[in-house]
């Protein structure tokens, strides 16, 4: 095999490991920063839509569906979180946190009841990274989320099943064209690779 099959093959190589959830090695999680992301896609503070205090958070929010334990409330200012923030209905796992496209990065601010909450994200319902942070009411460094990783949904549980609030939700979402060049390069390197065999 010369080099461009052998290129052709890492290029298909590197689709397959995307698809099957493999993790790349620059995978990084946000535990307890300071801000959020630098250049996100996506930008919700949850203040546009103007929705009822009480109303429970499903599909409102542009490229993103929320679980069944996420509502608005609105309060003073605390550790980051101003305005109008999603509050847990009951105590219990907050859910799922869904997007419509898939996602390199995520951030949001977090408090919880003091203890340790885990961060997971998923791929089509597989996990592809997960990490434990203490949370709590007061940390002002209460940014969290996932950069560097392919993954369509969160889940929180831990601490935030005896209360949350969260906010100024940031994320970046995959440029399609980006995708559409990955997979016609795969094509290409096996129609490469079988006109070799053929040959």
């Amino acid at each position: 095999m010369n080099k461009f099959g052998y290129f052709a093959l890492s290029v298909c190589l590197g689709i397959a490991a995307i698809g099957g959830q493999v993790r790349p090695v620059g995978a990084t999680p946000i535990n307890g920063a300071a801000t959020g992301l630098v250049s996100p896609t996506v930008s919700i503070d949850f203040e546009t839509p103007s929705l009822a205090l009480g109303t429970v958070a499903t599909n409102q929010f542009a490229g993103v569906t929320f679980g069944t334990n996420f509502e608005i409330r609105d309060s003073v200012e605390f550790a980051n979180i101003t305005g109008k923030y999603l509050d847990d209905i009951s105590s219990g796992n907050p859910g799922p946190i869904v997007f419509d496209q898939v996602l390199t990065a995520v951030s949001f601010n977090l408090r919880s009841d003091p203890g340790s909450t885990t961060f997971q994200a998923f791929l089509s319902g597989a996990l592809v990274e997960s990490f434990s942070a203490a949370t709590n009411l007061t940390n002002t460094s209460n940014f969290y989320g996932f950069e560097n990783i392919l993954f369509d949904e969160i889940r929180l549980s831990g601490a935030v099943s005896n209360g949350f609030n969260l906010d100024n939700l940031e994320f970046i979402t995959v440029p399609e064209p980006s995708s559409i060049a990955l997979l016609g390069l795969g094509v290409i390197g096996l129609g490469a690779i079988r006109r070799r065999r053929n040959a």
